[in-house]
């Protein structure tokens, strides 16, 4: 059971899925939205002034002037 750098092994991967799902059972709606709406903002936090532009205007049609 060595430490093989910085990658876990397939034990430890699947460990954190079994882990990863079993608590997926027990999870309120609240919750799930509560981590979906933080993901989401995370994404559009990232990208560039003129990135969010051009998904904005995708989404709610281009800027007008008025």
């Amino acid at each position: 059971m060595g430490d093989y750098g910085n990658e876990p092994d397939l034990t430890q991967l699947q460990m954190v899925e079994d882990l990863t799902e079993y608590e997926l059972n027990f999870i309120d709606f609240a919750t799930v939205v509560s981590i979906a709406r933080r993901a989401i903002r995370k994404k559009y936090d990232g990208l560039s002034y003129r990135e969010l532009c051009r998904a904005y205007g995708q989404v709610f049609g281009p800027e007008d002037n008025g």
